[in-house]
Formats: C-alpha cells, sequence, structure tokens
C-alpha cells in the first residue's frame, strides 16, 4: 500500500494506535480502559475522514478491524491453556540460547 499515500498514511496511524494500548495501560486512570483508548484513537480517524472525504475511507475500516479484532481476541487466547503451554516451550527454548553481553 506504499504506493497509495491515503491507504498507507491511515494504515500506518493505525499501527502506531495499537501501540497505544499498551502505553495507555501504564498510566493511572487509564489502567481498565485500554481498549477503549484505542477505540477512542479509531473513532477519531473515522470521524477525519467523514469530515474530509464525506465517506470512511476502505483502509480505515479494514485496518480497524482487523485492530480491533486482534485486540479483543489477545486476551482470551493469552489465558488458554494451549498458549500457557506454548509460552513456556518459547521460554525455554529462549533459556538454550548463549547469553549475550
Amino acid at each position: 500500500m506504499r504506493r497509495r499515500p491515503e491507504a498507507h498514511r491511515r494504515l500506518m496511524l493505525l499501527a502506531t494506535m495499537s501501540l497505544m494500548a499498551a502505553a495507555s495501560a501504564r498510566v493511572p486512570l487509564l489502567v481498565d480502559w485500554p481498549i477503549a483508548v484505542m477505540l477512542a484513537l479509531v473513532a477519531s480517524l473515522a470521524v477525519f475522514d467523514l469530515a474530509v472525504r464525506r465517506r470512511v475511507h476502505a483502509a480505515t475500516l479494514w485496518g480497524a478491524a482487523a485492530l480491533m479484532s486482534v485486540q479483543l481476541a489477545w486476551q482470551p487466547l493469552g489465558a488458554s491453556a494451549t498458549w500457557q503451554a506454548a509460552a513456556r516451550w518459547l521460554l525455554g527454548a529462549l533459556e538454550l540460547l548463549p547469553k549475550v553481553g
């Protein structure tokens, strides 16, 4: 999408917004609301599209749908026994790597 500046700009902005959930979870007032913060940011992008273009750009819609589905899925998946076993295995495998420094 780099050759389509409007789509690229929106997707890069959405990628940056994806980092805001972790950042907002560290703010004492927002610790329980990281998904709400990200939803507000995504909604602001949609409002911008509506104000400027009179419709929401397709990259905003698809990117927001992907972003929100990942944000809503990570918590139940992260608590599953399968993921816990995979994480334990990964951490065990990382201990086998040589130490650097």
